[in-house]
């Protein structure tokens, strides 16, 4: 709304993270097979915070630079983020993960919106960045159990399915399907109630609020599908 971009400008800078996320999600599997998921995942730490400080420009090319850094981050997290806690131990550590994941979702919005009302845009950028440091140098100093089995299966071949004939399991098929339209319904939810509330003279703060209120009635919903 600062910058007056027109709704399908805005549409654009949306939709930013989920085509970057599009773009890196399989080549992050392919980076996790090849340098370790507990590398990329530390990488992807690196790639928020950079996306973060970039989000602070204030212009509106920083902001898109921000969005499409933010959808790699992202995209390289879910990927590898998740084969590093499969490492760890499986379900056991996934389902915990989606939780907390869930709960910032939940917070985030409210957070977000009160603190850009009240001290300008930059500032929860500011906030992300110096967590995202924070949480990324702690996981770059600890060794997990995940670098143990690594290395016990150093010099082992792991049986992969190839690429191609993913394409024509239909579990894969379903799953990218229900993934694509939950991220459509995500995309045009957040820009036409966003941009009606503004226009309606919402405060965001509010806005973050009713976000925040809506991701409470979707997060059981979309842990059960993440852990699936």
């Amino acid at each position: 709304a600062g910058f007056g971009l027109s709704a399908s400008a805005s549409a654009f800078v949306l939709a930013l993270p989920a085509l970057a996320m599009l773009a890196v999600s399989m080549p992050a599997g392919v980076l996790s097979d090849r340098f370790g998921a507990r590398r990329v995942t530390i990488a992807s730490g690196a790639l928020l915070v950079l996306g973060c400080l970039l989000g602070c420009g204030g212009s509106l090319a920083a902001l898109l630079a921000s969005r499409a850094v933010y959808g790699v981050s992202f995209g390289m997290l879910w990927s590898a983020g998740a084969a590093w806690l499969a490492e760890l131990g499986g379900a056991r550590r996934v389902g915990p993960a989606i939780i907390c994941s869930s709960v910032g979702a939940m917070v985030g919005p409210t957070l977000g919106g009160l603190l850009g009302a009240g001290a300008g845009g930059r500032l929860p950028f500011a906030l992300i960045a110096a967590a995202g440091a924070s949480v990324s140098m702690a996981l770059a100093l600890a060794r997990g159990r995940s670098e143990c089995r690594a290395a016990a299966r150093a010099g082992e071949r792991a049986v992969r399915a190839p690429i191609s004939g993913l394409f024509r399991d239909r579990r894969v098929l379903a799953g990218a399907g229900s993934l694509a339209v939950s991220g459509a319904l995500a995309g045009v939810t957040q820009l036409l109630i966003a941009s009606g509330l503004h226009d309606d003279g919402v405060s965001a703060g509010a806005t973050g609020l009713a976000f925040s209120r809506s991701e409470e009635h979707t997060s059981e919903l979309q842990s059960h599908h993440d852990i699936v």
